[in-house]
């Protein structure tokens, strides 16, 4: 029996993160609150409540960082999410679903476990019955565009923002790697925003330099 999407098997054990066969697929838990307060909790039952009042709050939070980490969830227990992530992406009646593209805190949201106006990375697409496809002219843009695509056609997709999927995009050998260049890079920014508008397809210039990741803004309600 597969166990609860949403739910550790210990529900006082801070929830597992998944990895994925060929490198990894990581459900995060950066719920850092709940997750202090449950090491306090079993330190005071443990006995060592005056070790608590006098370690000073640095040391804590060092110990808690410790005890914070990715754990590592691979074969049948993998399937199992997987498996109930479809289920779900079923009941919801979507033809994409995914993970989140990063498995840093700025992306996890603690209080939306789910998104379906977000992008999801195509190294991880979940595809039920869809009738959508890869857009060919945009070779280094098309999983941000096939979710606009579906976006804008069936007004949602689902990303599972607890699951994140950890990948060598730049250096390996195959695939995008073959043919990625800085220019060509600039010009599939540019045709994707001729497709889509600025609007939509923004240049992330936050960071200094050039980013080949855009920042896409789907124009419907959703989260």
């Amino acid at each position: 029996m597969p166990m609860p999407l949403l739910l550790p098997p210990d529900k006082n054990a801070p929830c597992p993160l998944l990895y994925d066969a060929f490198k990894s697929v990581i459900l995060n838990n950066f719920d850092f609150l709940a997750f202090a307060l449950s090491v306090a909790t079993t330190l005071e039952d443990k006995g060592f409540l005056n070790l608590l009042a006098i370690m000073p709050l640095s040391c804590f939070l060092i110990m808690i960082k410790v005890f914070l980490h990715q754990i590592k969830l691979k074969e049948q227990r993998l399937l199992d999410h997987i498996e109930m992530m479809l289920e779900l992406a079923k009941s919801w009646g979507v033809s994409l679903f995914g993970v989140n593209p990063a498995s840093d805190k700025g992306s996890y949201r603690e209080y939306t476990p789910f998104s379906t106006t977000s992008y999801i990375s195509c190294s991880f697409h979940g595809l039920i019955n869809c009738k959508h496809r890869y857009d060919p002219g945009l070779p280094l843009k098309e999983d941000y565009d096939f979710c606009i695509q579906i976006c804008n056609d069936e007004r949602q997709i689902l990303r599972f923002n607890q699951y994140s999927l950890t990948k060598k995009d730049h250096g390996n050998i195959g695939g995008c790697a073959d043919y990625r260049t800085l220019e060509r890079e600039k010009a599939q920014i540019i045709a994707f925003q001729k497709k889509w508008g600025k609007q939509i397809v923004q240049e992330d210039k936050s960071s200094k330099g050039f980013d080949i990741n855009p920042i896409v803004k789907i124009p419907i309600r959703g989260v």
